[in-house]
């Protein structure tokens, strides 16, 4: 219930904190504009950043990795990341000198990420669509044995349903997420 709460707060002051957006509807579909919206808030915020040369590439695919951070970063985590820097890793693929390290654990440790049977993580490997929809849901408080259904189906309908997404094909369920929709859904 805490978690929530929580992420209710941070959703509000999101809300209230009047960001500037990237468009200014120059011709934009509203999907469009709520696309950089998104990006720009979570860049403003810290939660994503751009690439050197001032470009976001939103067409980018993301891995474990760095959604890890993405996750840790948005639900409010960020001042816990030190206290894992030096903690011993929980998975064979994730060195302690990883700068994902610490990201990984925290958002093991509060049940957003899971790992694979064989102990690895797979930091690098790219994240798909409906992991990003269940990590996100289990970031907002819901258990996945509460939820009806068969994974992933059971976690995409959750995320329509409260609108972290408004639409998803089971056909790209298993293909790897964008940034620029990691950035959508994580906004919403």
């Amino acid at each position: 219930m805490t978690k929530r709460i929580a992420i209710l707060w941070l959703s509000l002051m999101l809300i209230l904190s009047g960001l500037p957006i990237f468009a200014s509807g120059n011709g934009q579909t509203e999907s469009e504009r709520d696309y950089d919206n998104a990006i720009e808030e979570l860049v403003s915020l810290g939660i994503m950043s751009g690439y050197p040369d001032g470009s976001f590439k939103a067409e980018k695919t993301i891995t474990r990795a760095e959604f890890a951070k993405i996750i840790t970063l948005a639900t409010g985590n960020a001042d816990d990341v030190h206290t894992y820097q030096n903690s011993p890793s929980i998975f064979d693929d994730v060195a302690m000198s990883a700068w994902y390290h610490p990201y990984v654990r925290l958002a093991v440790e509060n049940g957003y990420l899971k790992g694979y049977k064989d102990g690895t993580f797979q930091p690098g490997k790219e994240i798909t669509y409906a992991e990003v929809l269940t990590v996100i849901i289990r970031a907002l408080g819901y258990e996945d044995d509460e939820l009806s259904g068969v994974w992933p189906e059971s976690h995409v309908q959750q995320a329509l349903l409260i609108g972290v997404t408004d639409h998803l094909d089971s056909g790209i369920y298993h293909q790897s997420a964008t940034r620029g929709d990691v950035a959508f859904f994580t906004a919403n």
